[in-house]
């Protein structure tokens, strides 16, 4: 059964990083450079199937990695802002990948801020869905990818 995982996106910095990888197309060549020879044939299917590189990562924070781990690809993630999901997408794939997430989101996050723990998605479906309205199926908490 897949699962639904929401992903808070509350700072300035993850609206910027929000903005670059899922409201846009990642560039292919990003992508295909900062992984090893042996995932080319699992990103072109991921590019096929998405429609293009859209990703999200996770910091490293224990509970961020223990949801990491319980993600599959075929569960389904939404994006909340301010109170609203924002974006909805398929999990296609995840990748422990430090060196593709600055390529992504900058070289100039600190360490503990780096999305190391990143899943790409299929091309994001725009929503405008006040949480609230789905209060009695999903808890949506501030700052936590759940």
């Amino acid at each position: 059964m897949a699962r639904i995982f929401i992903a808070a996106v509350e700072s300035q910095r993850d609206r910027m990083d929000l903005d670059r990888s899922v409201g846009a197309q990642i560039e292919r060549q990003l992508i295909i450079r900062n992984f090893s020879d042996a995932t080319y044939p699992e990103l072109i299917d991921i590019e096929r199937r998405g429609h293009g590189f859209y990703a999200w990562g996770l910091r490293a924070t224990p509970q961020n990695i223990e949801n990491w781990f319980l993600m599959s690809v075929g569960d389904f993630v939404l994006m909340a802002h301010k109170g609203s999901l924002r974006h909805y997408a398929k999990v296609l794939g995840r990748y422990e990948n430090a060196k593709a997430a600055r390529a992504i989101w900058g070289p100039d996050a600190p360490e503990d801020e780096v999305r190391e723990y990143l899943f790409f998605l299929s091309e994001p479906i725009a929503l405008g869905l006040p949480c609230n309205e789905l209060a009695d199926y999903i808890q949506v908490e501030a700052g936590e990818f759940c």
